[in-house]
């Protein structure tokens, strides 16, 4: 039979574990934050090398090129989209609207989006490639004379 130092005593232990589980800055807190981190961190790792390994897998092993593999490879990339095409009117528009301005307000890039039934940002970007290629005839011709 304990005696009721003994009882005590193990009071005093049992109410220190909890205390110190309780706190941030325990001794075993810390060692379980580094542990998680570190588990984290080699669960990153082998993620990593297991896309890396299955980058190689697409192709054969004396590193030639299969048309499957390529198949594949092209497969999960993902797609851009696609260019829009304009209609003749709707270019015949825009250049009109080019030779009367070289720069367009939002608002007249909005009346002209919705007359043309394109997006304000088709519009805007239509005019940004325009004046490059503006800019670049305008230097040839200064070029040139």
């Amino acid at each position: 039979m304990k005696s009721e130092y003994e009882k005590i005593d193990l009071k005093n232990d049992e109410n220190l574990k909890k205390n110190n589980e309780q706190l941030d800055h325990s001794i075993e807190n810390i060692l379980k934050i580094n542990r998680e981190k570190n588990e984290k961190f080699q669960l990153m790792q082998s993620k990593m090398a297991a896309n890396y390994f299955d980058g190689l897998n697409f192709f054969n092993r004396n590193d030639t090129f299969s048309s499957e593999n390529c198949k594949n490879f092209y497969k999960i990339q993902p797609r851009r989209p696609s260019r829009p095409t304009f209609s003749s009117h709707q270019i015949f528009s825009l250049e009109k609207a080019f030779e009367k301005t070289k720069y367009l307000a939002g608002a007249e890039r909005s009346t002209l989006s919705i007359a043309l039934g394109m997006s304000e940002s088709q519009v805007k970007i239509w005019y940004q490639n325009r004046r490059t290629k503006w800019r670049k005839s305008t230097i040839k011709q200064n070029y040139k004379n």
